[in-house]
């Protein structure tokens, strides 16, 4: 209503017009005047994620439903979220799955907005071509990358853009990687959050890693190899991790699904991309680990070398008399030796 009084377009509202009414009041007047009205709403879901101020939520998501299905054509109505499950959100086809629920409480008592007006794209995120991922990093990095140097960071990033950014950041600024570890590595992290993940998506998460494992098995064979014959610098750097990693197909998904009964569905999956323990492509054609470094530690885990692999490849790296500590922080200072020295270079 601001926007068209900038034209000069007087808008008479009665105190009783309904959402309907009022819409039908704007669209009229852009009509008349010919004009056309872009509304883009972000972070949707966050409507959906607490019951606090109901009322006020409902009255949103239902002015929104007025605007994507009227028929003018005056309108164009784009929202955006965060979460990938923000298409099941609008046509509340989540309300039977408690899990989500519990994270969007509100969807059983919003509107249906209309999923077939509302046509969701979600953003893809599986690994990138080499050259494209390289143009990425080096964008963040402000510098031109080795090949090499190019393949540690994609190790621990993978094709994550945010990812990317806060290693760059901390790599110029020489952080502690220890304050990046929630974000790069969600799974491993035992905090609160995390926890909570685990406890409603635990069982899925681990069946869908086990899974990575094994269509993954000779990269992780050959990363082993190559961390006991040279220098865990060089292994890692020479492999293209993103064109390597192999992930789990759609018909995979479904029959993992499948045999894990009703307790999880698609939007399960899309719940632990969201959460950075996966990545995958706009339409989960394809599920792949957030990162070659991720799915690498969960291999160490499960095969429970852990002590083996922290003072026979690793050791030698962070200190050279002291045996470290067999833990995740260790993991990440390794993380830190393989990124810093990039920041050189820029």
């Amino acid at each position: 209503c601001k926007g068209l009084r900038n034209f000069h377009v007087n808008l008479d509202f009665d105190p009783d017009d309904d959402v309907s009414a009022q819409v039908s009041k704007i669209a009229a007047a852009l009509r008349h005047n010919d004009l056309y009205c872009l509304l883009i709403v972000d972070e949707v879901d966050q409507l959906y994620s607490s019951t606090s101020d109901k009322d006020t939520r409902i009255a949103a998501l239902t002015q929104l439903t007025v605007l994507g299905n009227q028929a003018t054509g005056r309108f164009v109505t784009l929202i955006c979220g965060s979460a990938s499950v923000l298409p099941s959100l609008i046509s509340k086809n989540i309300v039977h799955e408690k899990q989500i629920i519990d994270e969007f409480p509100l969807t059983t008592d919003a509107p249906n907005m209309n999923g077939t007006k509302f046509k969701c794209v979600r953003i893809s995120q599986k690994p990138l071509e080499f050259h494209v991922l390289k143009i990425s990093i080096e964008t963040f990095f402000n510098a031109q990358l080795t090949d090499e140097q190019v393949n540690r960071i994609s190790f621990v990033t993978g094709s994550n853009l945010r990812k990317m950014s806060q290693v760059s950041h901390a790599a110029h600024m020489g952080s502690d990687f220890l304050s990046l570890s929630e974000n790069l590595f969600p799974n491993a992290m035992w905090d609160a959050r995390a926890e909570l993940t685990r406890k409603k998506f635990g069982r899925l998460a681990d069946t869908l890693t086990a899974e990575l494992i094994r269509l993954n098995k000779q990269l992780l064979l050959e990363t082993s190899q190559g961390f006991k014959q040279s220098n865990s610098l060089d292994c890692v750097g020479a492999i293209k991790w993103n064109e390597r990693i192999r992930g789990i197909s759609k018909m995979r998904l479904r029959q993992i699904l499948s045999r894990l009964g009703d307790d999880y569905s698609m939007n399960s999956v899309h719940m632990l991309v969201d959460k950075g323990w996966f990545s995958a492509d706009s339409l989960l054609e394809m599920l792949f680990p957030s990162s070659a470094a991720d799915l690498f530690w969960e291999h160490l885990v499960r095969l429970n070398k852990r002590k083996e692999f922290w003072y026979r490849w690793f050791g030698p790296l962070i200190c050279a008399h002291d045996a470290p500590a067999l833990d995740f922080d260790a993991f990440l200072r390794i993380v830190g030796l393989l990124v810093v020295p990039v920041a050189a270079v820029a």
